[in-house]
């Protein structure tokens, strides 16, 4: 994806999430939330939504929990901050939840970025938007870097953290009979072996 100022930035040449949220927008009217959990930010995805085709479109929510620390890539979402200004002139929601490494000390010490810090931060500042955008549909950036054996983050994740945020997601967007729509799309993992 490309930023405003049109260089090169992210791990994906390719957004299959967005590919697939156009798509569902475009032939089935949906209104697509994207929900990014990963040791990085979504900022590829934030991009393409804020500043590309999409920048417009009130049928479309992104999030992002992830962590962020100064001088890590990408460098970006590490502000907590919701723009919901779809209301008003018809643009897209986007939201951020940043996991601060190292966390200041009035959050938690930095070794603890923990399975239960990491569940409240979703369950206070991630789970209220989805739910009140009531999505069609769910798509899942689904990011295994967080997981505690990986060499790339310190968010200490576990299996069933991963689980946890896959249930609580479905169900705080899950609307009397409203049958959810939901696709998980691994985005990231380099620890293989601990991760397979």
């Amino acid at each position: 994806p490309l930023n405003p100022a049109g260089i090169g930035a992210g791990f994906c040449l390719i957004n299959n999430v967005l590919v697939g949220a156009k798509h569902a927008m475009d032939t089935l009217g949906w209104r697509v939330a994207v929900v990014d959990f990963d040791v990085h930010h979504g900022n590829g995805t934030e991009q393409v939504i804020r500043y590309g085709r999409l920048k417009d479109d009130n049928g479309i929510m992104v999030a992002s929990i992830h962590q962020y620390s100064r001088g890590e890539f990408p460098g970006t979402g590490g502000k907590e901050n919701v723009d919901r200004n779809h209301a008003d002139g018809g643009a897209p929601w986007i939201v951020n939840v940043p996991i601060l490494y190292p966390a200041p000390k009035q959050d938690r010490p930095a070794s603890d970025l923990d399975s239960q810090f990491w569940r409240q931060k979703a369950v206070n500042s991630l789970l209220p938007h989805v739910k009140a955008f009531a999505p069609d549909l769910l798509l899942m950036s689904a990011g295994f870097d967080a997981h505690k054996d990986d060499p790339v983050g310190h968010l200490k994740l576990v299996e069933e953290d991963f689980m946890w945020i896959t249930k609580a997601l479905v169900s705080s967007y899950t609307v009397g009979a409203k049958v959810p729509h939901v696709v998980s799309v691994l985005e990231g993992g380099y620890g293989v072996d601990e991760e397979s």
